[in-house]
């Protein structure tokens, strides 16, 4: 399976760049993520010039009724602005992200925050949002998810991020090799795993790509929509009613035709499942159960369907005990 490029708070990865010259290193991210995929560290507040250790910065916002008119400074005197050097540092990352297929961002950060960073007017606080830097990766990667170390530890939020970021890194790997087939090969390999999503929106992506031009403009337009059905809440009906439907019409979903045996060991695997609904309400449970029964089936040709194995099984199975 291949390796997303993660950017990553460099923090989150033990280095000692935060602004007491400490750190906030995460085992989730370290330990039981990191082997999974490319991590690239990033600290916004000292690739802008900052020291470390360094006067805490804070989000400004110049009109105590809008968040709109932010600014980057310091808490106190002399209250210096570096809002425009953390953009220029932005400007000169834009090529190192290009491939990035997800962000990890230290809650809270006035710089990497995602939805809790304070926001500031006159040493009062009005309102919490996305950290500076973020603010800018998010208007230009809309189609990359973004988390944090926090939401990371939750089993839903988990699945979404690492689905979103496992499917976008294949699409770079299908780039890479044959750009003309890019947005084809991948959509095809990960149909069902849309439909068990959002049927609808399925469809709807299907369309969009039978009638466009595959140019920048449509590839970036597919790829937002993709991040955005990714990441919508699980729904185990949904899943269930997709399941069932690629072993009614296996040749929608795959060029390799079932064999008898196959299709009646994933007949016998969709009732059994029927049977687990309460339990596999999780995303997390169901998506892992359908890779553990693929697997235990040797059902090899299914492994590069995106639905049987959205992202490494390991990573399905480590929150329960183990975070």
């Amino acid at each position: 399976m291949i390796k997303p490029q993660v950017a990553i708070s460099s923090c989150l990865l033990g280095e000692q760049v935060r602004y007491d010259g400490q750190h906030k290193r995460s085992p989730l991210v370290v330990d039981q993520l990191s082997p999974f995929i490319k991590p690239i560290s990033i600290c916004p507040e000292v690739g802008s010039g900052m020291s470390v250790p360094r006067a805490p910065i804070q989000m400004v916002s110049k009109d105590p009724h809008s968040v709109n008119t932010i600014s980057l400074q310091q808490v106190d005197s002399p209250f210096q602005d570096f809002s425009a050097d953390m953009e220029e540092y932005f400007r000169k990352q834009t090529d190192r992200h290009k491939f990035t297929a997800g962000l990890i961002s230290k809650s809270r950060s006035p710089s990497c925050g995602v939805t809790d960073t304070p926001v500031f007017t006159e040493s009062k606080k009005i309102a919490s949002g996305s950290g500076y830097f973020v603010r800018l990766f998010q208007q230009k990667f809309p189609q990359v998810p973004v988390i944090d170390e926090n939401k990371l530890s939750i089993d839903e939020e988990r699945h979404r991020f690492l689905t979103c970021s496992f499917a976008l890194g294949r699409f770079y790997s299908f780039k890479q090799l044959d750009r003309k087939i890019a947005l084809s090969s991948f959509h095809s390999q990960h149909l069902l795993l849309f439909q068990s999503i959002d049927a609808d929106k399925s469809e709807r992506l299907s369309a969009f790509l039978a009638q466009s031009t595959v140019d920048k403009g449509c590839e970036h337009d597919y790829l937002v929509e993709v991040s955005k059905l990714l990441q919508q809440p699980f729904d185990i009906q949904t899943a269930l009613a997709a399941f069932e439907h690629f072993i009614a019409q296996p040749n929608q979903f795959t060029k390799k035709k079932l064999d008898n045996t196959s299709h009646v060991a994933l007949s016998q695997l969709l009732e059994r499942l029927k049977y687990r609904t309460e339990d596999l309400s999780d995303p997390c449970m169901f998506y892992g159960s359908i890779t553990k029964e693929v697997n235990a089936l040797q059902l090899n040709e299914l492994k590069q369907n995106a639905f049987f194995a959205p992202y490494p099984d390991k990573l399905m199975w480590r929150n329960r005990e183990e975070i």
